[in-house]
């Protein structure tokens, strides 16, 4: 099998790729979102990307901006999350708001009033 041969099966293979992600496309409020969510400072980024992606180097750190920001890529189309990995980062963002919410809830809460 020649070179172009190979070169062609993977361009098919990754528009084939491409073609499925498009039909779960996220909509523009869910990217706004999560944009929201992540623009506060208290969030580690590079932990999200890590539960997200499983891992947490330079290349991941600069995709998920990317995706993130919906930049433009040299195919000339544009860089973005699936529907599924922004329910994963909503998902990561919500357990992340939840542990913050129950570390600082009082253990018990007393009624101290009434009728003594």
């Amino acid at each position: 099998m020649s070179k172009d041969n190979i070169k062609n099966i993977l361009r098919s293979t990754q528009i084939i790729k491409e073609d499925a992600e498009e039909v779960q496309k996220a909509t523009p409020s869910e990217y706004e979102r999560v944009r929201s969510l992540l623009d506060n400072d208290k969030v580690n980024h590079a932990g999200v990307i890590k539960q997200l992606w499983g891992a947490k180097d330079a290349t991941k750190r600069s995709l998920f901006r990317k995706k993130l920001h919906q930049d433009n890529n040299d195919s000339g189309g544009q860089y973005e999350f699936s529907k599924a990995e922004l329910s994963k980062i909503m998902s990561i963002l919500m357990n992340f708001a939840n542990e913050i919410s129950s570390s600082i809830k009082p253990s018990k809460q007393t009624y101290k009033g009434g009728n003594n």
